[in-house]
C-alpha cells in the first residue's frame, strides 16, 4: 500500500470500519454521515 502525498510515515491510523479504500490505512470514511446519538 501506497502512502498519499503528505502523508506521514511515523503516524497513521489502520482501518477498523472495513469502509476505507486505501486497506489497511483509515482514510476517514467512517466519519462521512456520522452522528453521535447520546440517547441511543
Amino acid at each position: 500500500t501506497e502512502f498519499g502525498e503528505g502523508a506521514s510515515k511515523e503516524h497513521f491510523d489502520l482501518c477498523r470500519c472495513g469502509g476505507s479504500k486505501n486497506k489497511p490505512f483509515c482514510d476517514g470514511t467512517h466519519w462521512n454521515g456520522f452522528r453521535d446519538d447520546k440517547n441511543a
